[in-house]
């Protein structure tokens, strides 16, 4: 039986600059099991990244209830947001974020040496992933010697190494070109039918398809 594992009830982000109160997201509700595979869909500035952030907890909402593993982490502080987030959930960004005067190798057990893996337990579980992503020639090299789409390759790989229970995706294939985007979907799917939960924030009806449900968000509101 699926766990829930994401539970939101009427979120909603405003920004205030000065006198100008700004909504990013408004009367956000819905739900996430254990291995779901969900797409929030919509346009540049309709507030996916607002809301992915709010549930990868680098951010909180102004308003409404956000529950993750079964935990009200609304008004959670940034130090308690932190220690929830580490261990629980992996990021994948658009632009990769990958730390450019480290190896491969070297980005990849970063998390692992934050949680405080043991040496050989760090060298075998990069090991596994850069075998899993079939990058393991890549791991003396620095992430300018990369492709585009090893570079999200590298970065999929930092997010899933420690085994996190939730993967964001905010826009990973905006910079890729048709078939690299094919190939991170696909793997994205291999993690999911693996029992991975994925959310996927996306403008591309085509990465959406490959999720088992879809969110559309314009102007801060789930459309349907």
């Amino acid at each position: 039986m699926s766990q829930q594992i994401i539970s939101t009830r009427n979120l909603q982000k405003v920004y205030q600059i000065a006198d100008i109160s700004t909504i990013a997201i408004e009367d956000i509700s819905f739900d996430v099991n254990t291995g779901d595979f969900i797409a929030i869909m919509g346009p540049s500035g309709c507030g996916k990244s607002t809301l992915l952030n709010i549930l990868g907890l680098l951010d909180k909402p102004t308003d409404g209830e956000y529950y993750f593993l079964d935990r009200d982490v609304s008004a959670y502080s940034e130090g308690m947001r932190s220690k929830l987030r580490k261990g629980n959930i992996g990021f994948i960004f658009q632009n990769c974020n990958l730390i450019y005067d480290l190896t491969v190798h070297q980005n990849i057990e970063l998390p692992l040496l934050y949680l405080k893996y043991k040496p050989n337990d760090i060298r075998n579980k990069v090991k596994k992933i850069l075998e899993y992503m079939e990058i393991s020639v890549l791991k003396d090299r620095y992430p300018y010697q990369l492709s585009g789409g090893e570079q999200q390759r590298v970065s999929l790989s930092r997010a899933i190494v420690f085994e996190p229970k939730l993967i964001l995706a905010d826009e990973p294939t905006g910079n890729l070109d048709s078939n690299n985007t094919k190939k991170l979907m696909e793997l994205l799917t291999q993690l999911n039918n693996g029992g991975q939960t994925i959310i996927l924030g996306t403008h591309e009806p085509e990465c959406a398809r490959y999720c088992h449900k879809t969110l559309n968000i314009l102007y801060g509101r789930i459309t349907e």
